[in-house]
């Protein structure tokens, strides 16, 4: 699963980004960019192209609105952590510009 998130109106990558942790049982997060996956025990989101990992068991997500960057997931969230990995440009196409 790999969603790029974008607002014709509104870049969201140009948005500060919440995150809202309620009892370790929801998070909810906006200012997404990109969702690379999501699965029961992890989810690898990007926040302008900073990589959020986020662990946990049973996570499902609860809401997605991809034109407002929103992410909501559910289940027992054990932690999550700003990875310094950017998001990864194809090398070929740096090559040809």
């Amino acid at each position: 699963m790999e969603k790029e998130i974008s607002n014709k109106e509104e870049k969201v990558s140009n948005l500060d980004h919440q995150v809202l942790l309620i009892n370790k049982k929801n998070i909810t997060l906006t200012g997404i960019t990109k969702v690379e996956s999501i699965n029961e025990t992890s989810a690898v989101l990007f926040v302008q192209k900073e990589q959020l990992i986020i662990s946990g068991s049973q996570m499902h997500i609860s809401k997605l609105d991809v034109q407002k960057g929103v992410v909501e997931l559910e289940g027992e969230i054990e932690s999550f952590k700003y990875s310094n990995s950017k998001v990864k440009t194809n090398v070929l196409k740096k090559l040809f510009k």
